[in-house]
């Protein structure tokens, strides 16, 4: 008797891990596949750091940046990628080379483009995607099992002989 109410708890909450899972992947792919815009970005401040580096904020949305920045500093000289800096498009991020130009600590001001999803992607399947990170799903699991558990286990009875 209890062991047919373990094994459906279980099968209970492998089913909605597997829903739960399908959903995330859906989403993800339909996110991945949505139209988007290019936006730019002028004069974006950053500070140089030689040790560390230092990463564009074109919002939590952006999720392409283009192979190319121009930065220059405050006066409007231009720095050189390779130069003074390297740029990692795929993070979005500058680190800062010790040349003659940079200046640990000084302003540079930043010109690029990212692609992001459209407004109307945006609004629809932001917050669904944002929803199901991996991080939530494993309570979610957790809990629907448990409440399906305990409502099959002490509700009408079926499972008792």
């Amino acid at each position: 008797m209890a062991r047919d109410i373990g094994s459906s708890a279980i099968n209970t909450i492998v089913a909605v891990g597997a829903m739960l899972i399908i959903g995330m992947l859906v989403i993800g792919s339909v996110y991945a596949t949505v139209p988007t815009d290019t936006a730019s970005v002028t004069d974006e401040e950053v500070i140089m750091d030689i040790e560390e580096p230092v990463a564009l904020d074109p919002g939590e949305d952006a999720f392409s940046f283009s192979e190319t920045i121009d930065v220059e500093l405050d006066d409007g000289t231009p720095l050189e990628e390779g130069t003074d800096y390297e740029w990692d498009s795929d993070e979005g991020e500058i680190q800062f080379l010790d040349s003659a130009d940079v200046t640990d600590g000084d302003p540079a001001y930043v010109d690029y483009e990212y692609e992001a999803p459209d407004e109307m992607a945006q609004s629809i399947i932001g917050p669904l995607s944002s929803a199901f990170d991996l991080g939530s799903v494993l309570p979610i699991v957790i809990i629907a099992g448990s409440i399906l558990f305990f409502l099959r286990g002490f509700g009408s009875g079926e499972n008792r002989r």
